[in-house]
């Protein structure tokens, strides 16, 4: 039981974290987007810039990571965010431009998506406890 209350109470903290990142990512896409940069590039920046808020909170705080290999950790969570930025972005593109939602409900969607795979891999390859 103690496996259950400690999965859902980690869960819980990535999703606390999950919504400041998603504020920050979202002010400052939608802030840069009205200052007219394309919204491609404002979601570009907006996800790099939440995710090095991301990066210090989960590794510090919802995972407590205090692995050896901080290096290895840190690249991998570099990888996952790159291909998540790839995977947003792309998203993004096809819900805006393709399917034609507004801007701002395909950032939804597309956060929505990534956020929940980002979790999964995180708790499995970025930060697991090598045994």
């Amino acid at each position: 039981m103690r496996f259950v209350n400690d999965n859902l109470f980690r869960f819980v903290k990535f999703g606390l974290v999950g919504v400041l990142n998603t504020a920050i990512n979202w002010i400052i896409f939608i802030l840069l987007n009205s200052l007219g940069i394309y919204y491609i590039i404002s979601n570009i920046i907006a996800y790099t810039l939440s995710t090095i808020n991301s990066y210090m909170w989960n590794s510090k705080w919802v995972f407590k990571y205090e692995g050896k290999n901080i290096k290895e950790t840190t690249f991998k969570f570099i990888i996952l965010n790159v291909i998540g930025l790839i995977l947003n972005t792309c998203i993004l593109y096809v819900l805006v431009d393709i399917l034609g939602l507004s801007k701002i409900i395909g950032l939804i969607i597309a956060t929505a998506i990534v956020m929940v795979l980002n979790y999964f891999i995180n708790k499995l390859w970025v930060f697991s406890k090598v045994k």
